[in-house]
């Protein structure tokens, strides 16, 4: 016997509910537990820093002065003009390096 028009769009939704059912659960399955989700950017353990002891911390110093001397020597090959702090950093390559010098070799 044929069956009614009410029960073949019945037969055909629960076909259709039970194909979603099983997408789903295939998708869920995929995926990670709640509790191992990231709400946001993943949390990364910072590396942690050991503290500098002084002869360290005058050597970073040191260098930092030599690059920013490094920069003011580009800026005066290009031609800018310098001021008055910007030549007395220039009049101090040589007591920079030696300080240095005398720090690395000790």
């Amino acid at each position: 016997m044929p069956k009614s028009k009410q029960s073949l769009k019945t037969s055909k939704q629960n076909k259709a509910r039970s194909a979603e059912a099983i997408a789903s659960s295939e998708q869920n399955r995929c995926k990670a537990p709640r509790s191992f989700r990231a709400n946001g950017p993943i949390a990364r353990p910072k590396p942690k820093m050991r503290k500098l002891n002084d002869n360290e911390k005058r050597v970073r110093a040191l260098n930092k002065k030599l690059r920013d001397i490094e920069a003011i020597q580009e800026r005066e090959k290009a031609g800018e003009p310098l001021d008055e702090q910007q030549l007395a950093k220039l009049d101090s390559l040589g007591s920079v390096l030696a300080a240095l010098e005398s720090l690395i070799t000790s």
